[in-house]
């Protein structure tokens, strides 16, 4: 039963990512940074043309900031598309 779960699991059809880029370093066991890089596009419908988060992980090594974690979502969406970010001068 696992074995088929498993081949059923690994089908295309449930394959929606892959890894870009990786890296860690640079001690293996006490990293000073974590990186990771996908694209999980087939994860979304089509109205998105892709979708490529990233992440950083930063082992600052301070006990009152101890770590940071930046987060960089690339999404292009299929159409084209306008965001506003209304501001205080935009609303008066």
């Amino acid at each position: 039963m696992a074995e088929l779960i498993k081949h059923h699991l690994l089908t295309e059809e449930y394959q929606t990512g892959e890894i870009l880029a990786h890296g860690l370093g640079p001690d293996a066991m006490v990293p000073d940074y974590t990186y990771l890089k996908s694209d999980i596009t087939r994860a979304y419908s089509r109205k998105v043309k892709s979708v490529k988060p990233s992440f950083c992980f930063l082992n600052l090594g301070d006990t009152s900031v101890p770590a940071a974690l930046i987060v960089y979502d690339k999404v292009v969406s299929s159409k084209c598309k306008l965001w506003t970010i209304p501001t205080r001068a935009f609303l008066m």
